[in-house]
């Protein structure tokens, strides 16, 4: 995690803790986005290539982002639920990007 991000815990609707991380772009503050990583039974987390190399680039592009390991992978809490709690996952990343951001 480079000195740009900020590492947090998300708390679902269900309670379930999520390790998440928290990107600002250098600048101004021009969108905020949740990116979401591949499948967990697959293999997929928060540090995934493709989800870190998306993160970096919204970022250079002035976009406000965070990323998180669903239930179950990536030292997130619970376990992997078939899609109900996934949802409560990717909702539960929202609010971190709804309150005020610097820039």
């Amino acid at each position: 995690m480079g000195d740009d991000a900020q590492a947090l815990t998300l708390t679902t609707t269900d309670d379930v803790r999520l390790r998440a991380v928290l990107e600002l772009p250098d600048g101004a503050v021009q969108a905020t986005a949740v990116v979401a990583h591949p499948h967990p039974l697959y293999g997929g987390d928060q540090d995934n290539p493709v989800v870190t190399t998306v993160a970096r680039t919204l970022r250079s592009l002035g976009v406000a982002t965070i990323r998180f390991g669903f239930r179950g992978s990536g030292g997130s809490g619970g376990s992997h639920g078939g899609g109900p709690g996934e949802r409560l996952d990717l909702l539960g990343g929202a609010p971190a990007l709804t309150a005020p951001v610097p820039g």
